[in-house]
C-alpha cells in the first residue's frame, strides 16, 4: 500500500516516503556540502509542516518523530540522530528560534 497523504486531527498534507528517505540518505552520504544543507533545509520544512498539524496547545506535538519512527520504520537511534542534526543545523541559521515540542511516541 502506498500512502500519498497524511491526515492528523482533521488536517492533511501530501506524504512521499521515498522523497523523505532520499533526504535522510543525503545526510549520511552527501554529494556535496550544499546538497547536505539543502536536504537539512527541506527536512526542517517538512518537520515544521508536519508538526503544525498538531492540535492547538501550549506546545506542538512532535508528530515528525512519529512519522519517521512509525511510517518510515526508522529506529529510535536514527530518529534521534536526525533530530539532533536538524537541531544543530537550525541553530546555525540566522533568526533561529528554539524549537520545543512535546514528545508523543518513542
Amino acid at each position: 500500500m502506498k500512502i500519498n497523504s497524511i491526515q492528523v486531527y482533521g488536517y492533511s498534507m501530501h506524504f512521499d516516503p521515498e522523497a523523505i528517505q532520499d533526504l535522510i540518505l543525503q545526510l549520511d552520504y552527501p554529494y556535496t556540502q550544499g546538497s547536505q544543507d539543502s536536504a537539512l533545509l527541506q527536512l526542517l520544512e517538512i518537520r515544521d509542516r508536519v508538526n503544525r498539524l498538531s492540535p492547538p496547545g501550549a506546545q506542538p506535538l512532535d508528530l515528525f518523530s512519529c512519522l519517521l519512527r512509525h511510517r518510515l520504520k526508522l529506529s529510535t537511534t536514527d530518529v534521534a540522530r536526525i533530530q539532533a542534526a536538524l537541531q544543530t543545523f537550525s541553530a546555525k541559521q540566522p533568526h533561529s528560534i528554539e524549537y520545543e515540542t512535546t514528545k508523543l511516541c518513542s
